[in-house]
């Protein structure tokens, strides 16, 4: 028997199944390349939204730096920190403290105590440090460099390093161990006095002018002999405690030269003039009717340091007279 085929039937359902592949390979095609980058683009937003609003673990301390110009140190330290110097008036005593830097943090915690001392005989002296007892093996230290220096670490909180005839102690609270690492590493010993940025003070009453560091405050006093109304000692003063005077005196009151002792002056050169120089802590000068000293009159208990009479020598070299 044969069977009867119809020809036409053939070519519509080839036709059928051609279109049902398209549809599938066009759908697939739409998926793999609009889906995925959608559902990609989802995950990415949600990851992004996360980054921003998850707080950061350390966030970023402010730094302030502390700078002292008389014993010429400079560290950084924490913004949140307040901190208080003491200059302590003592006696002729070799090693003694002579000034105190401390700190206390946002919860009134003292996490860093600094002093300066004079060295013995040359010498560095560990003196027990906040009232701790050191064993013979503590006492030992460990040596190490700070600030280009050599340097010594006791326990895990306590450095000690010299410069010139001074001695550095700084103590960290045992809990603050990383800031205290942070002022460590960034300690160093400043250049000698700069000054750029000086101001100067001039005087039309007597005729002279000098400059001076520009974070001092200037007074002016009647001095000796001269009149009331036209104060003739003036006094630049810093917070550290350090001050500086110029006396204006009249030529015809008795006095040794330039009001000093001859056999320990020097001589020097002043504004253009022959002066002398006393033991680098007082200079003098005369003008046209007047004679001129430039003084150190800080703190007479002790002697000034290095730097104090480096500042007093800027100020001589440039005094001028000005009629």
């Amino acid at each position: 028997m044969e069977t009867n085929q119809n020809p036409e039937h053939g070519p519509f359902w080839m036709w059928l199944v051609l279109l049902g592949v398209i549809l599938i390979g066009v759908g697939f095609f739409a998926w793999v390349n609009f889906g995925q980058k959608e559902t990609q683009s989802v995950f990415s937003v949600a990851d992004k939204s996360n980054l921003v609003t998850t707080p950061s673990v350390n966030p970023v301390k402010s730094i302030k730096t502390y700078t002292n110009s008389v014993y010429q140190f400079s560290f950084n330290y924490p913004g949140n920190w307040t901190y208080s110097e003491e200059n302590i008036k003592t006696g002729d005593v070799p090693g003694e403290v002579v000034f105190r830097l401390k700190f206390k943090d946002s919860n009134a915690v003292s996490p860093l105590d600094i002093t300066v001392s004079d060295k013995i005989n040359g010498n560095i002296v560990l003196r027990e440090p906040n009232g701790m007892d050191l064993t013979v093996e503590q006492a030992k230290g460990t040596d190490l460099i700070v600030a280009g220096q050599k340097a010594k670490k006791y326990l895990n909180n306590i450095y000690v390093l010299s410069k010139d005839s001074r001695v550095y102690t700084i103590t960290g609270d045992s809990e603050s161990l990383g800031a205290l690492n942070d002022v460590i590493s960034s300690f160093q010993f400043t250049t000698p006095v700069s000054t750029a940025d000086w101001k100067t003070y001039t005087n039309k009453n007597y005729s002279f002018s000098v400059k001076y560091p520009s974070d001092y405050t200037i007074s002016e006093l009647a001095g000796l002999g001269l009149k009331e109304s036209e104060p003739s000692d003036i006094l630049f003063s810093s917070k550290d405690g350090s001050e500086y005077t110029i006396e204006v005196v009249d030529k015809t009151l008795t006095l040794s030269p330039n009001g000093m002792d001859p056999i320990r002056t020097t001589s020097v050169q002043i504004s253009g003039k022959n002066g002398s120089n006393f033991d680098d802590v007082a200079y003098g000068v005369e003008g046209t009717n007047h004679r001129y000293r430039l003084i150190y009159t800080g703190n007479t208990s002790i002697a000034p340091t290095q730097i104090q009479k480096d500042i007093l020598l800027k100020m001589v070299e440039s005094f001028r007279f000005t009629n």
